[in-house]
């Protein structure tokens, strides 16, 4: 078996270039150089066909390897050629996403070369998110064959230590975007805004079932029994569009509600910077980045309780909310009384932006990784 210590070469095996990664593993190869390890990412496809987001390649500060898949517009990618890539490249330490068809690749490859297996993900337990037989059979599997574990958060660290994984082997990392980007960026927007009489609410994501968007909408109609000055604005697309647009008219929002529309990363200073609260909705997330890049912008954040990230990033009341956005009345609630302190809110706004500084930078992120290296 290879020593972590005597790492020469760290290959990882993820889906696409995603705009959130690729800050990472530029600060995680910086981190890498200097202790003298070579890093190689190695994505299954270019793109997927529900992806939106503009990546250039050219801001890939690492060695990568773009696999040729002849289904990338689809879901599902299969990372033809990435068997033959690892026995050529012979990496010493192989960290590979969730338990994926890498996971798998990696395990039937271990009987032949050595290298340390390392699973790197955000999945828990939750009664909302069921789960296959095979796919419980597969992880019960990878429990078993993997070296060890990169976990987003302490509820992932919690499901895989009930699933028999040893303590010693998991490592929690958190997970992080460029936060750099949206604290300065978003301030300098906030410089420009011209004060309005009326709060806004932003939503940012994908408007599909699983984010329900639904409720916030709900949450935003119990509000205007309780409140007239205030505006939502909901960024991004997604299949559920056209429903929630409807919803809109139902529910007689029409006047405090708009679509934005789906922004690029470069866009979405402009649109925080006016917010006074941002409402993160989901029905399950093993995480929701998003959560990051509001809290690193100080914007006082109200986030689902279903949300992977809302346990570790957020301390209820004192950085931010964590809310059940399933009782829009109590919800409605929380904001109207969040909305009527305003300098509460910036003092918790501040504290949340506090709390990505000081845990969950890039650096930060890309340190504990390696760490398990050491």
């Amino acid at each position: 078996m290879v020593c972590l210590m005597d790492t020469k070469k760290l290959m990882i095996v993820t889906n696409i270039p995603n705009q959130y990664r690729i800050p990472l593993f530029n600060a995680l190869q910086k981190q890498l150089t200097e202790i003298g390890v070579e890093l190689l990412v190695v994505f299954g496809a270019q793109s997927l066909h529900s992806r939106k987001s503009i990546v250039n390649l050219d801001h890939l500060g690492f060695s990568y390897h773009l696999l040729s898949s002849s289904n990338s517009s689809g879901k599902l990618i299969f990372y033809t050629g990435l068997s033959r890539l690892i026995l050529k490249e012979k990496p010493d330490a192989l960290i590979v996403g969730g338990f994926s068809i890498p996971a798998i690749k990696a395990t039937i490859l271990k009987l032949f070369i050595p290298f340390q297996f390392i699973i790197w993900t955000g999945s828990f337990e939750s009664n909302r998110n069921s789960i296959p037989t095979i796919k419980k059979v597969l992880r019960k599997w990878l429990f078993k064959k993997a070296d060890h574990w990169l976990a987003y958060s302490n509820s992932t660290k919690k499901y895989l230590l009930n699933c028999g994984v040893s303590e010693q082997k998991v490592k929690v990392i958190g997970n992080t975007v460029d936060t750099h980007f949206f604290s300065e960026e978003t301030s300098k927007e906030r410089d420009k805004v011209i004060q309005s009489d009326r709060k806004v609410l932003t939503y940012i994501g994908y408007l599909t079932a699983r984010k329900d968007v639904a409720k916030i909408l709900e949450t935003a109609k119990a509000l205007l029994e309780l409140r007239s000055d205030f505006f939502l604005q909901i960024i991004g697309d997604g299949p559920e569009k056209s429903r929630l647009e409807q919803l809109v008219k139902t529910h007689g929002l029409s006047d405090v509600v708009s679509f934005e529309g789906f922004k690029q990363k470069e866009e979405l200073p402009f649109y925080l910077a006016k917010t006074d609260a941002f409402l993160f909705q989901t029905s399950f997330d093993i995480w929701g980045l998003v959560l990051n890049e509001a809290m690193a912008a100080s914007v006082l954040c109200f986030s689902s309780k279903f949300a992977g990230a809302a346990q570790d990033l957020i301390k209820d009341g004192i950085n931010g909310y964590v809310v059940n956005f399933e009782n829009a009345n109590e919800s409605a609630r929380k904001i109207h009384a969040a909305l009527e302190d305003e300098e509460r809110c910036k003092r918790m706004a501040k504290k949340g932006a506090e709390t990505i500084k000081e845990e969950y930078t890039l650096a930060n992120c890309a340190k504990k990784m390696i760490s398990i290296l050491q």
